[in-house]
């Protein structure tokens, strides 16, 4: 096989993986925000889950789903680049109980956040992120302009091989939020 063909093969593969969305069907970030709370910066965040039949199904079927929040700090150095200052992942898995017939949502820590009786009920508290520990005072810098992205996928490596594989190439199981970014410029609140 030649260079040539390699690189076309690469190109089509990446092209295929790329254009795979789920049509009608994602996660999106309504609204974001870091906060001051007791000398602590905290997110607070709104999002919107909508499952691909194909989620769905391997949900019912027992496969839990798992999502990923990722908040991402930065500061722009002279417009030229960003430079990294926090970036913080958080998981949540939603499970069907077949025999219960109730869904549960887990952490990342294996803490239970709760059981509900509906897929929405469960999905809309998954959405419901408050008072997420970023960064205590002094860790970010103050008074200066700072850049947050926020994003939400699927994680596909956390299926089982089978899926994983399928996952990738087909698109109901494409449930990536676009990035949610704002600026925000940090300031401690005096303890008076």
């Amino acid at each position: 096989m030649t260079m040539k063909s390699v690189l076309l093969m690469v190109c089509l593969y990446s092209l295929a993986v790329t254009s795979v969305r789920a049509e009608g069907f994602d996660t999106r970030i309504e609204r974001a925000e870091l906060i001051v709370q007791q000398q602590h910066y905290v997110l607070n965040a709104e999002l919107s889950f909508q499952l691909s039949p194909v989620a769905n199904s391997a949900l019912h079927h027992g496969i839990p789903l798992s999502f990923e929040v990722l908040l991402k700090i930065e500061r722009d150095i002279y417009g030229l680049w960003l430079k990294t200052l926090k970036e913080i992942s958080i998981r949540y898995q939603v499970r069907y109980l077949t025999l219960l017939n109730i869904y549960r949502l887990d952490n990342d820590k294996g803490k239970e956040i709760g059981h509900y009786s509906t897929l929405s009920g469960a999905l809309k508290d998954l959405g419901d992120i408050q008072n997420i520990y970023v960064a205590g005072s002094g860790e970010l810098p103050e008074n200066e302009m700072l850049i947050v992205t926020l994003q939400v996928d699927l994680d596909r490596e956390a299926l089982p091989l089978p899926l994983r594989v399928e996952s990738y190439f087909k698109a109901g199981w494409s449930l990536a939020s676009k990035p949610y970014f704002w600026s925000v410029v940090l300031k401690q609140q005096d303890p008076s």
